[in-house]
């Protein structure tokens, strides 16, 4: 039995942990920089720098905390995008090893059953070999 892809084998045990997680955006886990109408918000994932930005309409007036708010909410979806790339990366790789271990218990499987067989036999072949002496 070989798994391809099936995120039904996932069991989220911790639901209401991830739900609270992302339902507000942290302003404190990013750095802003602003320039004339453009607000830009930096964070990292995987040690890697992860920007967002949001640049006001020349016809709006500008607003830093919902520049500030659209930046952190871009940057946020980046590093999610991210995650999910490394998350699939990952499931990708456990599938493989499960497979991989699937083929050798089913190797290993078919060697004891033959092991045991064939234990048989040459305890039946010494048996009757014992008893031709008598």
């Amino acid at each position: 039995m070989k798994i391809i892809k099936n995120y039904d084998i996932i069991i989220i045990s911790k639901e209401k942990e991830i739900d609270n997680m992302f339902t507000d955006l942290n302003m404190n886990k990013y750095k802003f920089y602003t320039s004339k109408n453009l607000v830009v918000a930096v964070s990292t994932y995987a040690g890697k720098i992860v920007k967002g930005k949001a640049k006001c309409n020349p016809e709006d007036t500008f607003d830093l905390e919902k520049g500030k708010t659209l930046a952190a909410a871009r940057c946020n979806a980046k590093i999610a995008k991210k995650r999910v790339e490394r998350a699939s990366g990952k499931f990708g790789e456990a599938i493989e090893r499960y497979n991989k271990a699937s083929e050798y218990l089913e190797e290993m499987t078919a060697y004891i059953n033959d092991a045991e067989i064939l234990e048989q036999r040459a305890e039946d072949e010494l048996t009757e070999l014992l008893s031709d002496l008598k």
